[in-house]
């Protein structure tokens, strides 16, 4: 109460100003986006029964100019959210207007936005393209702007593009995107027609051959500016977005099954390699970048987010991306590290039996990225060290998961990952055994004694016939993980 009454002091006070603020201030980019949210907090009938009808059609149409002055994302983003809520909480005739209002705007944008593809695929300059798209990626996060041949336009001016920046194909595939998901929010799935499910497909699969193609082109160069990897972190977001929601589970025996969609193996593992390269961007990077636009949605939290709802969701198999991710546990940062927990914890409760096998991929992997690296870089040791370290704070984290009473509930599972881990290091041996040692003890410090007591005869045994004094330093990580054993557990009656 205390507050709506806040609020009709604020409204009465605001009413007749209210237009001359905007009309003063609504050019002044630091000013505008506070300067417009203002009408959010005004009681929005106050306007019809003091008779100000006139003072709130005018603060209308001054946000709606105020739009079309701006191309910076929080201006936009605050007009649209101000003329949303006028549509949606004034009354009456004052509703119909602030509706017509945001449907102008909606036309107007749509008339800029194709006179500056036309600018552009005469060789013109782009910047008025961008802050249209811009404008639009805006409106389209609020609703269906719906439109002929928009999306065809779209298209064909995003394959038309050459030695442009990465920021208007960006924007051309947000709004692409966003286009597909209000294409499907519209169809009548009870009973949709066979011409709305085909213009879908349509749109769906050209952007799904544009995002593919940009997937292709930033993974065949190496070296690219924040740019792009800023263009790199939306497709990987996007793509990501599109295959959950045209995830096949979903649709099966329903109407809309021919929607259902599931990527290709190959597809997927460009995915991910493309998802590393936006998680390994350093910090010094991200921070130089931290005040730039749209950088929360870009930031290497938003991509690791994006690739585990696809795990989480299962709107890809798991074996794949599950372990990749799990990977990357402790490598980048609190933020990753919680986002990368809580996925854990889903997959735990969902698919419990599939862990231990996940787990131990991960772990795998983890140490595979040491081994390549130790390979190509044979001057830089500490780089190797680093990674190494990585494989066995993972590997600590992983096995902490199995602890008081989980640790006896989940024994067969411990054990499991310990068994086919001992298994792994002894390939090829002795280039794994270092395994052993990283990804494997921390696990074997969870079993109980007799356990131990077998893995230990186990080891043992696979050294019978082995000239071990051929490659001693090969060898050493062996005799490590043995040593650790036998001190740890030197106590202990009847330990060999």
């Amino acid at each position: 109460e205390a507050l709506e009454n806040c609020r009709h002091e604020i409204t009465s006070a605001m009413m007749k100003s209210y237009p001359q603020l905007l009309q003063k201030y609504a050019s002044d980019k630091a000013k505008v986006s506070p300067l417009v949210e203002i009408v959010m907090l005004l009681k929005l009938e106050l306007f019809s029964l003091k008779r100000q009808e006139q003072n709130f059609m005018t603060t209308l149409e001054l946000i709606c100019d105020a739009f079309f002055k701006h191309g910076e994302k929080d201006a936009l983003r605050s007009c649209i959210k101000a003329i949303t809520f006028c549509s949606k909480e004034s009354q009456a005739e004052l509703q119909d207007f602030a509706q017509n209002k945001l449907k102008e705007l909606e036309n107007e944008l749509v008339v800029k936005l194709k006179s500056a593809m036309k600018e552009v695929a005469v060789g013109n300059d782009e910047y008025s393209l961008l802050v249209n798209l811009k404008r639009l990626y805006e409106l389209q996060l609020m609703k269906y702007v719906l439109s002929d041949d928009l999306y065809d336009d779209m298209v064909n001016i995003l394959s038309s593009l050459k030695d442009t920046g990465d920021e208007v194909p960006t924007f051309l595939l947000l709004n692409m995107y966003l286009q597909v998901a209000w294409s499907l929010q519209s169809i009548d799935s009870a009973n949709p027609s066979e011409a709305s499910i085909s213009a879908l497909l349509a749109k769906r699969n050209t952007l799904f051959q544009h995002l593919e193609h940009f997937l292709n082109s930033l993974l065949e160069v190496e070296e690219r500016g924040r740019n792009g990897s800023l263009l790199a972190s939306r497709i990987c977001v996007i793509l990501a977005e599109m295959w959950c929601l045209f995830k096949r589970s979903k649709y099966v025996s329903t109407k809309l099954e021919s929607l259902g969609y599931c990527p290709s193996t190959a597809t997927v593992q460009k995915f991910w390699k493309l998802c590393e390269k936006q998680l390994n961007v350093s910090d010094e990077t991200e921070d130089e970048d931290a005040n730039e636009e749209y950088i929360e949605e870009t930031n290497r939290e938003v991509v690791i987010t994006a690739a585990a709802k696809l795990v989480a969701s299962s709107a890809v198999p798991k074996d794949f991306l599950g372990p990749e991710i799990i990977s990357h546990f402790v490598m980048h940062g609190a933020s990753v590290t919680e986002i990368i927990k809580h996925l854990i914890a889903v997959l735990k409760k969902n698919t419990n039996d599939d862990l231990p096998a996940m787990f131990l991929e991960a772990l795998k992997r983890a140490y595979q990225r040491h081994a390549v690296d130790f390979y190509r870089n044979d001057d830089d040791s500490l780089r190797s060290k680093s990674l190494l370290d990585d494989c066995k704070d993972l590997a600590v984290r992983l096995s902490g998961m199995f602890i008081g009473a989980a640790r006896n509930k989940h024994r067969v599972h411990i054990l499991k990952i310990v068994k086919d881990g001992i298994s792994f290091s002894f390939i090829n041996v002795p280039k794994q055994l270092s395994f052993l040692e990283c990804a494997v003890l921390p696990f074997v410090s969870k079993l109980p004694m007799p356990d131990v007591l077998d893995i230990l005869k186990d080891v043992q045994k696979r050294l019978e016939n082995v000239n071990t004094d051929e490659d001693p330093s090969g060898w050493r990580p062996y005799y490590t993980f043995v040593d650790h054993l036998r001190e740890k557990y030197s106590k202990n009656e009847g330990f060999p």
